[in-house]
């Protein structure tokens, strides 16, 4: 599955600016039973599904509730990495992670 959006970080801060700015190209994430890898122009956070502790709803972070948030246990990323979705709702995006196989809690 893959949907595109914009990455933040764990304190919700966007590495690229506002979520919706014209002309920023759109971050993609994209997973498999194998991994979960998030690619944005400034670089590559490639995550193997064993490392992905769950998959929640953002809560007012990011985006007033809009986005998901990934927590793991990968070194070299921040612990918790918020993804807003452009075109997918939400509630649909973590369907199509759960049938992925990832722990996902609403």
């Amino acid at each position: 599955m893959s949907a595109s959006g914009r990455i933040l970080t764990c304190e919700g801060r966007t590495h690229f600016g506002w979520p919706w700015r014209r002309g920023a190209r759109a971050d993609i994430l994209t997973a498999s039973e194998e991994r979960l890898i998030l690619n944005s122009r400034l670089g590559k956070i490639n995550l193997r599904a064993a490392t992905v502790l769950r998959i929640e709803r953002g809560a007012l972070i990011p985006c007033l509730g809009r986005g998901i948030m990934i927590r793991h246990r990968s070194q070299g990323y921040p612990a918790g990495i918020g993804f807003i979705p452009a075109d997918t709702p939400w509630k649909e995006l973590l369907e199509q992670l759960r049938d992925c196989g990832y722990s996902v809690q609403t």
